[in-house]
């Protein structure tokens, strides 16, 4: 009985927790999937998590190579959207599939690029996950859109010296930073600059002389060279 080797395929977005499958469900269904299937045997396992609009992904390129390298007969998905989310790059990847003699197919999907009708339900499926992927983003984009208008935080971290109010859905001040609230900048006093600059250049000159540093001159940083300041590059270390 002739074996069949399969490349499993996975991809999440962005983080797990916010996801519908998991890296690790996904392998597992895909890994059941195969064990259903008479002679099919699971030689590698390649995995993103990034966007589904770029083909430039670690993983992908990996299983592509193995594709070229004719080390499997086989390319499975969990869904096709998990391959690409742009119908011209999902034909581009199925044709270069189809130039090495391999076979793309989705666990939960009625299609596998083996035959004519398998490869026009792709072109179908992939119409349908470049629909939803921008129904996804029109909807994320009028939802900052609209929160923006009614003055709430459309999230992310709050700004320093701010603190994220759940129930009201805006940024309040932090009363940690004071009366004040929200911490604002002061002018620096052009002494006050200098002094500390040359705190700092200090700090620099004895780290650079502990580990034996030598200047243009051959002789050791200071803290009073110009090019601790800005004025010339470091010079690169002698030994």
């Amino acid at each position: 009985m002739a074996v069949t080797r399969v490349c499993l395929y996975t991809r999440i977005s962005t983080d797990e927790e916010n996801q519908p499958t998991s890296l690790h469900s996904q392998r597992e269904r895909l890994e059941a999937f195969c064990k259903a299937q008479e002679g099919w045997r699971v030689v590698a396992h390649e995995q993103d998590q990034a966007t589904g609009t770029k083909l430039d992904r670690p993983g992908l390129q990996a299983a592509l190579e193995l594709a070229r390298s004719g080390a499997i007969d086989l390319l499975l998905v969990y869904r096709v959207d998990r391959l690409s989310r742009k119908v011209r790059q999902l034909a581009q990847l199925a044709e270069e599939l189809d130039t090495y003699s391999v076979v793309l197919r989705s666990a939960t999907e009625p299609f596998d690029t083996g035959s004519p009708a398998g490869r026009m339900m792709l072109q179908m499926l992939a119409v349908f996950a470049e629909f939803e992927h921008a129904t996804i983003v029109d909807r994320i984009s009028a939802g900052i859109e609209r929160r923006a208008k009614e003055g709430r935080w459309f999230g992310g971290r709050p700004p320093f010296g701010y603190l994220f109010s759940s129930e009201e859905r805006v940024l309040a001040s932090d009363p940690g930073e004071g009366a004040g609230g929200a911490p604002r900048l002061r002018p620096l006093h052009p002494k006050a600059a200098r002094h500390a600059l040359d705190r700092r250049a200090a700090a620099i000159g004895r780290r650079t002389r502990a580990v034996g540093w030598l200047g243009a001159s051959g002789r050791a940083l200071d803290h009073q060279q110009p090019h601790l300041r800005g004025q010339d590059p470091l010079a690169r270390p002698r030994v």
